[in-house]
């Protein structure tokens, strides 16, 4: 296994954070937009943009896993951090480092899109809560003024004497 192949699976990573991070950036547009329709086409292919980070992730751990078996290394579940510590030559160590800052801050990014994403639609989900409990109201609890006599008819307590006379 060579450095090299492990650099490009998490070149391939970043590549596919950033067009997270992009769909995120629309989402949040299309969110206020409330658009749902543009909403759905950037899930779908959301989803399968985090199927493939998965399967990348999975790749980049059996690769960096192989590398410190050659090593002489054992275990599992190696870091990139570990993975620089471990490597001697300048430049594939540079290009880790220089790997390792951009998805750190790619990541960090995408984590704060999402959580707005997220408050936007809770947002959104409380106003339309709020909008059917509007329509659906219980009738014991009217906002809207109605004429007395409409009233008490609704009311079953239509009197044959009014005190007020």
């Amino acid at each position: 296994m060579s450095l090299a192949e492990l650099i490009q699976t998490l070149d391939h990573q970043a590549a596919i954070y950033k067009q997270l991070l992009d769909i995120a950036e629309a989402k949040t547009a299309v969110l206020v937009r409330n658009n749902v329709e543009q909403l759905n086409q950037f899930l779908q292919k959301e989803r399968k943009l985090v199927t493939e980070a998965e399967s990348l992730e999975v790749r980049r751990a059996q690769l960096t896993s192989r590398h410190f078996a050659t090593i002489g290394y054992r275990g599992t579940g190696y870091t990139i951090s570990e993975l620089i510590r471990s490597t001697h030559h300048s430049e594939p160590k540079q290009q880790l480092i220089e790997m390792q800052q951009a998805l750190a801050s790619m990541l960090e990014e995408l984590k704060r899109r999402n959580e707005l994403n997220q408050q936007l639609v809770r947002q959104s989900l409380a106003f339309v809560d709020y909008s059917v409990s509007l329509v659906v109201e219980d009738p014991s609890e009217d906002l809207i003024y109605k004429h007395p006599q409409k009233q008490l008819a609704m009311n079953g307590k239509n009197r044959m004497f009014d005190s007020r006379a």
